[in-house]
């Protein structure tokens, strides 16, 4: 399966597979299982009786998790491949709960299915797109925000 990533300044489609977008999942969800960690391990540090040996390993791991070593990312991406599947499913359903329906979601309105727009946006093109989704909002009646009465 492919997914359209679009480079907005020069209108270019780069496709990338499910395989990677499941790899960025993990990467972005290991960096928050991090950022947490240290967050916690800090506030127990300052408010429990730990060994300072605890202390002092933990303290060599307050760091950005850019800067954790390839042995110590993969304890972080261990918890969020434990993580991944929750989401997964949450947003298949959310996706399915959307798909066929006119739904209000943060000042937006979906029309359609999420998985025509993307067929839509790879056959036609993105402008092209964009020209068919206004004149649907427009059949619909449907007004953006920033559109006048």
């Amino acid at each position: 399966m492919y997914f359209a990533t679009e480079n907005i300044m020069t209108n270019q489609t780069k496709p990338k597979t499910a395989e990677q977008l499941a790899g960025e999942m993990v990467k972005e969800l290991a960096e928050l299982e991090h950022e947490q960690w240290v967050s916690w391990s800090k506030s127990i540090a300052k408010t429990e009786n730990l060994s300072a040996l605890r202390v002092e390993r933990w303290r060599k791991l307050w760091k950005p998790y850019s800067q954790l070593s390839e042995e110590e990312k993969e304890q972080d991406r261990k918890w969020a491949r434990k993580v991944q599947p929750l989401l997964l499913r949450m947003a298949k359903e959310a996706v399915e709960a959307v798909r066929g329906e006119e739904k209000e979601i943060d000042n937006f309105k979906f029309i359609g299915s999420v998985g025509d727009k993307i067929e839509v946006q790879r056959d036609m093109g993105y402008n092209q797109a964009l020209k068919d989704y206004d004149k649907r909002r427009e059949e619909l009646g449907v007004k953006m925000d920033n559109e006048n009465n």
